[in-house]
Formats: structure tokens, C-alpha cells, sequence
């Protein structure tokens, strides 16, 4: 998972996958609308994002990044997970233009 400009999280591996953890917690700006922040929050803030991204050590030119959106978590949905439960998501599909490829987020 990408943290900032060029940091790399490493995922840990689970099978055939890897596993992300972040934290990201969300707020109301002065204007009253939903946002999150967090160390490995991307994009602007009506737009938010993680970056899950590949790219040859050392150097600086990306293999790869995928967009795992953030919007999808409404103060609604939020509002349901219980104190200290986490959520977890699945991106399937990497690559390509187009962004989220997250299936849903679910509470854990």
C-alpha cells in the first residue's frame, strides 16, 4: 500500500493474496461534509482514496497502482460498525484505467 509520495507498506501474505492494514478515520470538515485522514489516505477530499501500488525497489516509477475508494463508507454505513470492529474489502482486478475495483466493504 502506497503512504504518501513514494513510501510502500508491505502487505502481508494470506494464500494466494495479500493483506493491507491501515487506519482511517472519518470527520466532518467546518463545512459539515464527510471526510477521512489517515497516514495512507490518498486523492482530495471529495474523492478519497488508498493506493495499493507495485513498483521495482529502489526506484520510482510505479509497475502498477490501484484506487481502493473510500466514498463507498457513507456516515450511514459508518454509523453501523460497532466500536473497535474493523472493515475489510477485496480488490479482484488490478490494472487497467479505470478506478475502484472494490466489490464491497464489509464489517469485521
Amino acid at each position: 500500500m502506497q503512504r504518501g509520495r513514494w513510501e510502500l507498506v508491505p502487505g502481508v501474505p494470506d494464500g494466494d493474496s495479500l493483506v493491507f492494514e491501515t487506519e482511517v478515520t472519518p470527520y466532518r470538515d467546518k463545512a459539515s461534509r464527510q471526510r477521512y485522514r489517515g497516514l495512507d489516505v490518498q486523492g482530495t477530499p471529495e474523492e478519497p482514496f488508498l493506493y495499493v501500488s507495485w513498483r521495482v525497489k529502489d526506484e520510482q516509477a510505479w509497475i502498477m497502482r490501484a484506487k481502493v475508494d473510500l466514498a463507498p463508507l457513507t456516515e450511514e454505513f459508518l454509523r453501523a460498525v460497532p466500536d473497535g470492529a474493523a472493515l475489510e474489502t477485496t480488490v479482484s482486478k488490478l490494472g487497467g484505467r479505470y478506478r475502484g475495483f472494490v466489490q464491497e466493504w464489509r464489517i469485521v
